[in-house]
């Protein structure tokens, strides 16, 4: 996911859609379910407001898809599970301040959820 500037979000998220409908695409042809995972929010060194709003518009995107293929396709939730208040991955969850990989304590929170999914979609 890219910011630092409205038309480079854009683009990025038309990118990302793309990937995902090719994604999808195989998938159905395989017949196979497929979980996807929404925007991993990041540490507020490597956050604007331009990435925040491409998250927001990728994940809302997600559900919309989700609705229109019910049962083919799952969104996992990371965002919500990980993000602050401020739009940011929470600092507990990161590896550090300036780096917005996801710690132990990140997967911890989220393996429950996750195996919660996988429970209730097969």
């Amino acid at each position: 996911f890219y910011g630092s500037s409205q038309k480079e979000a854009e683009n990025n998220l038309e990118e990302n859609k793309k990937y995902i409908e090719g994604v999808y695409k195989i998938a159905k042809e395989k017949g196979l379910k497929l979980i996807i995972g929404n925007a991993l929010p990041k540490v507020a060194a490597e956050t604007d407001s331009y990435l925040k709003w491409n998250h927001k518009e990728y994940n809302k995107w997600l559900l919309s898809l989700e609705k229109k293929y019910p049962g083919d396709i799952i969104i996992f939730d990371f965002y919500n599970n990980l993000v602050d208040s401020a739009g940011n991955l929470k600092a507990k969850f990161a590896v550090d301040s300036q780096d917005s990989h996801l710690n132990e304590a990140a997967y911890k929170a989220l393996d429950p959820i996750f195996f919660e999914t996988l429970k209730e979609n097969f």
